[in-house]
């Protein structure tokens, strides 16, 4: 492989490090390429040959279940569409052994939580709840050493997201009767009790999730009314040195 093309500076500078023969490292923002879009819109063939999709990350056991993708493989080329994918990265990958931490709880009663990688592929967030109350512990694991961070944050929901550069986690508290209601932020190596409060919805009606921009410059949290229809999402800097400050959020 002559180069590679990802969708944040940050990633193109972890496989700079990891690869230093890949040249060129392109970076297309969100994944989007105008210039490319436009040949194809416009009917002109990009290259002879067939749509050749490489995956280079790792599929981990238990949890991306890469069978969405090779379905939508199938359907394109049902519809006539030459497309050949190619998984260079590595597969089957265990990251942790859930069974093993089931066993640490004899009589307990079990139940995994949150399992997310971060987008450089070196921690894991993870949590679990072995009380039955659905509050978990969420934890850190250097996926480098197979150790976990020092340190848990309590009652959680299983539930969150990693910051693009893989240094923050945004996480979600529940109040009284298990509902989420609030976003924080944790960076990775700081005792939990300087996490950052990023929003809280005070409504008892709403329930709060929360995701990232592709690009991590952007938090898109939301409200949801359920069974309702109604609904609010809130548009937040990534910026750790701004997220105490809910008013740098907008509605949409």
């Amino acid at each position: 492989m002559s180069g590679a093309t990802v969708t944040t500076p940050q990633l193109a500078r972890v496989y700079e490090d990891r690869y230093p023969h890949l040249r060129p490292v392109r970076v297309v923002r969100q994944g989007f390429d105008a210039d490319l879009f436009a040949r194809v819109a416009a009917g002109r063939r990009t290259g002879p040959g067939p749509l050749n999709l490489v995956y280079t990350g790792t599929l981990y056991s238990g949890f991306r279940e890469p069978t969405p993708v090779f379905e939508a493989l199938r359907l394109a080329r049902s519809r006539g569409l030459d497309v050949v994918l190619t998984v260079a990265g590595r597969m089957d990958e265990s990251v942790i052994d859930l069974q093993m931490v089931a066993d640490a709880h004899p009589g307990a009663e079990f139940h995994r939580g949150e399992l997310e990688v971060s987008p450089d592929g070196r921690m894991l967030a993870w949590s679990y709840d072995v009380v039955g109350d659905e509050r978990y512990g969420l934890r850190f694991r250097d996926l480098r050493t197979g150790a976990d961070l020092p340190g848990v944050i309590e009652a959680t929901f299983p539930s969150g997201w990693w910051s693009a550069d893989s240094t923050t986690y945004l996480y979600l508290r529940t109040d009284p009767v298990i509902r989420p209601h609030q976003v924080w932020a944790h960076t990775l190596g700081t005792d939990p009790s300087a996490d950052v409060l990023v929003f809280t919805e005070p409504d008892e009606r709403f329930e709060v999730s929360v995701d990232v921009t592709r690009s991590g410059a952007w938090l898109v949290i939301t409200a949801v009314n359920e069974p309702g229809p109604t609904d609010s999402s809130f548009i937040c800097s990534a910026d750790r040195s701004n997220m105490a400050d809910s008013s740098d959020c907008s509605s949409s």
